[in-house]
């Protein structure tokens, strides 16, 4: 019997014998085939034994590794063209081994193979997620501790609620004419044009205004419109683009937000919205395909050159603006890849914590690609191909070879720009969001993620606030927020990095919304300064649209020394009529209190912050800066249209729900009555007679009905004098896109044992000191 069996199988085993040998040696042929590539073209090569971690001749070169101080990087610029890359075919071929290092601005280059469109089929993954994340598992978590409450107990003004309907059935009604106006004029596309009545794209081609007016239909209960949404989204295929450009955090903010809210509102009955939520972010995953796992923020998304490093001018807000929805989706469907994506943005932003010349703020731009690039002579002596780190790439046209070090660095040595506004402010407060949405717990082991937080938001209120010289007869307590440019030099006699810090005094609507945010960090870590200075950017918002009827997008005005002030023509305030370009090293000395001292480790900060300003936005160099004749003299000079911005009624709505006190609610009623009889009192004749505002100044209007007008500034205005305990900050989370996010319910609240670590545990302060060299 057994000679009968081995007879049946011996064939089977010669077979199994044979193919096994021949993927063995065809194995062998491939290795040998790459390094022989590697020999002649520099590929990295296959070893079957670890590289050394730091070669002999690039340490005698200056180089330590990626944690000491980088090599001079390469202008890439000053090296010779590669001619076979300027071959398209060829190009193409070589991307397929090394990736392209570039800017935004660099897609140009390669436009002619940017946009061909590549068979969906062959996309596959160039770099899987190989990395260990140093965050537990977040979408199956239970709070360790509990959470204090983030909504008040008790509201002032809950006993009048007739008193408020007038204005919620006025708030309805602006908001159904603008939605029939734009199912009438704009089905399908992103936006309405109010005044020519005429479709427009917002650059995403997703029917934007249709599917950021979902959640609200669904809070308004308008049955038949929610029947005609989803019946037009479940003909989208979210999968793919029409634009050959997908713009990630906008689709992440508006479009994949709108899904998952709209999802949450119906109860999560209407499962086509997950299922179309899954499908887009798919989509965006693939834009997280970088050697380091950092999204390309415009990735083209069916292009032929898909080996690519994430953008070496990236903006900080877009970085930081995808960690709700990611997180929720997660939570939804129990699959942690997208989650997994957003938490190395964070581990790669805490490793680059000290990257910067302020520690723990991050500039408006930076390089993402976390690439230096390699002088020739070290390249030449052939040491770069022993080490892992460096990887061959083309740039502009040229083959250099990049140094990962896995973290993000300036895009310029000498000189960063620093900002709390519409470029910056979404990834400092989307971090307190996302700890809102995890119920207070901190899924790093050693607290990493909740020091990022507090300190970052320390920074902002130690370095970017300042009160405002605007007319103020009741002397209220307001306050602005500036932006901030540092250079910086090393001192070799004090083993001192030297920062200087030059204020701009240019305040954006967009920072208005830290009002919120310092008022939700105020709640989430039972620090009441932080709540009285959300509410003091709150005031100074509101302030400028009683003084104006509206705020402008941005305003450049003078600063008081002393809180609180009102402006006084007859005194200028001290930043008014001096020199564009600072004071060299003028004004007080900060010095980090961990790092002085011990000349013998890496150096101290010391920072000399300017008293006087320079003009260091890039909005004030921009053709929209406005300082025409029609503004009041407090104002030096602004961007004078207003596009509908929410960000103050956000905040006066954060306020009134955390606080329960009716001066909010007051607030947002005056807020409401001036900036209808402005946006409807400025030649609009189209649909609706609602558009924006090309200058408040000249009273022009712009012919725009921007998305954020029904995803965010109607729905802000509704919840405030809708019943306050609808939609509770301790059930939902609302995102830098104005959605609704439903958190895991949590057992229990308390103010006894706030789940959370105390502020000055995880602070590392500034201190602040007088210079000596200051006259």
């Amino acid at each position: 019997m057994l000679v009968s069996l081995f007879r049946r199988v011996r064939s089977v085993i010669v077979l199994c014998g044979t193919v096994t040998v021949l993927l063995y040696y065809t194995f062998e042929n491939e290795v040998n085939t790459l390094n022989s590539f590697a020999e002649n073209e520099s590929l990295p090569q296959i070893h079957k034994q670890g590289p050394p971690a730091v070669p002999e001749a690039l340490a005698a070169a200056g180089w330590q590794g990626a944690d000491a101080v980088a090599p001079k990087q390469v202008n890439p610029d000053t090296q010779e063209l590669d001619e076979p890359l300027r071959n398209p075919t060829v190009l193409v071929e070589k991307n397929k081994y090394f990736p392209i290092l570039h800017t935004l601005s660099d897609l140009s280059l390669y436009s002619g193979e940017e946009f061909q469109a590549l068979d969906s089929e062959t996309h596959k993954l160039y770099y899987p997620v190989r990395y260990e994340s140093p965050f537990e598992n977040t979408f199956s978590l239970k709070p360790k501790l509990s959470l204090p409450h983030i909504q008040a107990q008790a509201f002032s003004s809950d006993s009048e609620p007739e008193a408020h309907q007038r204005i919620l059935d006025e708030i309805k009604e602006q908001f159904m004419d603008s939605w029939r106006a734009y199912y009438r004029l704009a089905i399908g596309s992103d936006e309405l044009k109010p005044l020519s009545r005429y479709p427009t794209s917002s650059g995403l081609s997703r029917a934007t205004t249709l599917l950021e007016s979902l959640d609200m239909l669904y809070m308004l209960n308008q049955t038949e419109e929610i029947k005609i949404s989803l019946s037009y989204i479940k003909q989208l295929d979210f999968s793919t683009s029409q634009e050959p450009l997908v713009d990630l955090a906008q689709n992440v903010e508006r479009i994949l937000g709108s899904l998952i809210s709209a999802y949450e509102l119906s109860g999560h009955k209407d499962s086509i919205l997950l299922e179309k939520a899954v499908e887009l972010a798919d989509l965006l995953l693939t834009g997280f395909d970088t050697p380091n796992r950092i999204p390309l923020l415009k990735f083209a998304w069916n292009s032929k050159l898909r080996n690519r490093f994430p953008l070496q001018d990236s903006n900080l807000g877009q970085l930081g603006s995808l960690s709700l929805e990611f997180s929720r989706l997660s939570q939804l469907t129990k699959d942690e890849k997208y989650t997994r994506a957003i938490e190395h943005i964070y581990s790669v932003a805490w490793d680059s914590a000290d990257e910067f010349d302020i520690e723990f703020l991050f500039p408006t731009t930076l390089d993402a690609s976390g690439c230096v690039l390699l002088p020739k002579e070290q390249v030449d002596s052939g040491e770069h191909a022993k080490v892992s780190k460096v990887m061959k790439s083309i740039q502009k046209g040229k083959y250099v070879h990049c140094l990962q070090t896995n973290k993000f660095r300036p895009i310029s040595e000498a000189r960063n720009f620093y900002s709390a506004d519409f470029r910056s402010l979404a990834f400092y407060s989307n971090m307190a969001k996302f700890y809102q949405l995890l119920n207070g717990f901190d899924p790093t082991s050693d607290s990493r993620f909740t020091r990022l937080l507090v300190n970052s938001f320390d920074r902002i209120k130690e370095l970017m606030v300042f009160t405002p010289a605007l007319p103020n007869p009741g002397l209220k307590n307001l306050a602005f927020v500036n932006s901030l440019a540092t250079e910086s030099h090393y001192d070799a006699l004090t083993n001192e990095k030297v920062i200087k810090i030059i204020p701009d005094f240019t305040m954006h609507h967009s920072s208005c919304a830290l009002g919120s945010a310092f008022a939700l960090m105020g709640k989430l870590f039972d620090e009441e300064k932080y709540i009285e200075l959300g509410a003091r950017i709150t005031r100074g918002c509101s302030h400028t649209y009683q003084l104006l009827g509206v705020m402008p997008e941005s305003l450049h005005v003078g600063r008081c020394m002393q809180a609180p002030c009102s402006f006084d023509p007859s005194q200028p305030p001290s930043n008014k009529n001096v020199a564009t370009k600072a004071d060299s090293f003028l004004g007080v000395k900060v010095q980090d209190s961990d790092s002085a001292g011990d000349s013998t480790e890496k150096p101290s900060r010391a920072y000399i912050i300017s008293e006087r300003e320079e003009a260091s936005d890039p909005s004030r160099l921009t053709a929209q800066w406005f300082e025409g004749p029609e503004l009041p003299e407090y104002i030096d000079g602004a961007v004078p249209n207003y596009n509908l911005s929410a960000e103050t009624i956000e905040s006066i709505f954060y306020l009134y729900r955390i606080t329960g006190e009716d001066e909010w609610r007051q607030m947002g009623l005056e807020l409401w009555e001036s900036t209808i009889k402005v946006i409807k009192s400025s030649g609009a004749k189209g649909v609706g007679q609602v558009s924006a505002i090309d200058n408040i100044f000249k009273k022009e209007a712009l012919d725009a009905l921007p998305a954020d007008w029904f995803s965010k500034h109607l729905k802000f205005f509704y919840l405030l004098f809708w019943k306050s305990d609808s939609f509770s900050l301790d059930d939902y989370v609302f995102t830098h896109g104005g959605h609704l996010l439903q958190k895991i319910p949590i057992q229990e609240y308390s103010r006894a044992d706030k789940g959370t670590k105390p502020v000055g545990n995880v602070l590392e302060r500034l201190n602040l000191q007088k210079d000596d060299t200051t006259s």
